[in-house]
């Protein structure tokens, strides 16, 4: 039932893509700073899921990538809540697209580890549905 965290972590994040670029908006910002906030996250998360892969399969401990992942994400939206000044919520939004990597790699090893292989589509189809 591990997958239940996941759940809650995508409902999280699905909303916050739709709130952050309003919130973006509403610090005066513009369409311009939103596109450059998402192109950047996307930037910095490809040699972020590398790095995170190969840290996470040296270590051998998934489920503390994906805990130390989904805390310091938490952090990192809580102090969303207080910055007034957009450069540092672009900034935020880029740290929060390397954390967020940081528990992929886990969850695949951790879905492709619970359940037998010729099952391993159900168990991604599974957790992707909830």
């Amino acid at each position: 039932m591990w997958w239940i965290t996941f759940s809650f972590h995508d409902i999280a994040f699905g909303l916050l893509s739709v709130f952050l670029p309003l919130y973006v908006l509403s610090l005066g910002g513009s369409v311009i700073d939103v596109g450059l906030m998402c192109s950047l996250s996307i930037i910095a998360s490809i040699p972020a899921d590398f790095i995170w892969g190969y840290l996470c399969d040296r270590a051998r401990h998934y489920k503390l990538f994906i805990s130390f992942s989904f805390i310091s994400l938490a952090l990192v939206i809580c102090a969303l809540a207080f910055v007034q000044d957009l450069k540092l919520v672009i900034l935020l939004y880029v740290i929060m697209a390397v954390l967020q990597s940081a528990h992929e790699s886990p969850k695949n090893v951790l879905i492709a580890e619970a359940y037998p292989r010729e099952e391993w589509e159900r168990g991604y189809a599974i957790q992707r549905f909830f």
